[in-house]
């Protein structure tokens, strides 16, 4: 079985690109194509313009690494068989308060004129008018591949892997998860996204398989957040990093000319591809 969205690993341990663009029923057109990429392009140096000048950027990282060091440094010094009093500290190494201040002052600083910048960037007609403008080109291109308004969005799992006897060895528990449109008619479904659309038969489902294991995901696409009562049951975890865990994994198994293909997803997406298929998980 071949993982759709996959990143192979076998052979190329440095490979970057995903399965399945053979599969492909129908791409942008190519006008359609080259705007998209080019307002991509625009909102892209938008976000850049919005950032604080590099020299500027690293002033503050420096700050709040000299922070966190005087912050270490005055608890470690308060704890442990050689602790001394914060008077103490105060007498012996006042500097040390001294080097906190300025780095607090002037890293708190460098936050808001951060913020401030940002926003007037991102606030102006300019920025405004590149987003607008990938705004409506995404509806164009979904209308060109026939996506309808109601389709619903999913989240797929794109795992990297090696074939080892025939057999897939995943090889970490972080994946990406890119959102797709998925919707269906009598005889298919499909998943389409900005770059084409993907079209199976409802015949060639195989079936959904059960991958117990842990997996991270590094986005959260839905509206709800993740411990909502929708969510609840799914026992979706976060942690202090903000990385999102879930356990199991399901495979949609579909054959595509003979080939087999596995659509891998999260948890929390299985009531939609059982309504889909269905099908049970297995």
């Amino acid at each position: 079985m071949k993982p759709f969205l996959g990143i192979d690993h076998t052979t190329d341990k440095k490979n970057t690109k995903t399965n399945g663009a053979e599969l492909y029923s129908q791409k942008p057109s190519p006008e359609l194509e080259t705007a998209l990429e080019n307002a991509a392009i625009n909102v892209g140096a938008a976000f850049n313009k919005a950032k604080l000048p590099l020299p500027l950027r690293i002033l503050g990282w420096i700050c709040h690494f000299v922070l966190a060091v005087v912050v270490i440094g005055v608890l470690k010094s308060l704890s442990g068989e050689d602790a001394v009093t914060f008077s103490q500290i105060i007498e012996k190494a006042p500097w040390i308060f001294v080097v906190g201040g300025v780095a607090l002052a002037l890293g708190g600083i460098l936050h808001f004129v951060g913020k401030k910048h940002a926003k007037n960037v991102m606030d102006s007609d300019e920025s405004k008018h590149s987003i607008a403008q990938l705004e409506s080109l995404s509806v164009s291109v979904y209308s060109d591949l026939g996506v309808p308004d109601n389709a619903r969005n999913v989240d797929i799992i794109s795992v990297s892997y090696k074939e080892k006897n025939g057999e897939i060895k995943l090889e970490s528990i972080v994946f990406d998860n890119p959102e797709y449109k998925i919707f269906a008619d009598k005889d298919y479904f499909y998943l389409a996204d900005l770059r084409g659309k993907y079209q199976f038969s409802r015949d060639a489902i195989r079936g959904i398989r059960t991958l117990k294991k842990n997996l991270m995901v590094k986005d959260w696409n839905k509206d709800e957040p993740y411990n909502s009562e929708k969510y609840k049951k799914y026992k979706i975890t976060v942690d202090k990093y903000n990385r999102i865990y879930c356990n199991p994994c399901y495979i949609l198994e579909v054959n595509v000319d003979g080939k087999l293909w596995g659509i891998y997803f999260p948890p929390y997406e299985l009531p939609l591809f059982e309504a889909l298929s269905g099908l049970k998980a297995e």
